[in-house]
């Protein structure tokens, strides 16, 4: 709702944030009530683009480098940043693929539609 009147008064412009650094958005957005880092990293992932953003407290993201790294115990956010440091500038990328390596291998694809893709009018 913050964010959203923010934007509605003319306080906030969506549009400059493509021009802002990541620590900027992060400086904008955290103070926001109901936005916190995970909120920000995914804004920074999925809607801007961004090629180095980990985010470390997506549980998921904790699983998989446990998994990989055969760890006893799930790493901490912290943990995740200071361990994804070695692949910046590229952390975004290997986020996809820490992501990708929690789907099953025996999943079954996708079944594709049959007949004509747009039904209807």
């Amino acid at each position: 709702i913050d964010l959203a009147r923010l934007v509605v008064q003319g306080k906030l412009d969506l549009d400059a944030l493509w021009e802002s650094t990541d620590a900027e958005i992060y400086e904008i957005l955290m103070p926001l009530r109901g936005i916190g880092r995970w909120t920000v990293d995914c804004f920074l992932l999925f809607g801007l683009a961004r090629p180095d953003v980990i985010p470390g407290q997506d549980i998921g993201i904790q699983q998989a480098i446990q998994r990989l790294y055969q760890m006893p115990q799930r790493p901490t956010a912290d943990d995740v940043r200071h361990m994804a440091a070695q692949w910046s500038p590229w952390r975004s990328y290997a986020t996809y693929y820490l992501w990708q390596s929690l789907i099953p291998l025996d999943r079954e694809p996708p079944k594709a539609a049959s007949g004509s893709p747009h039904r209807g009018a």
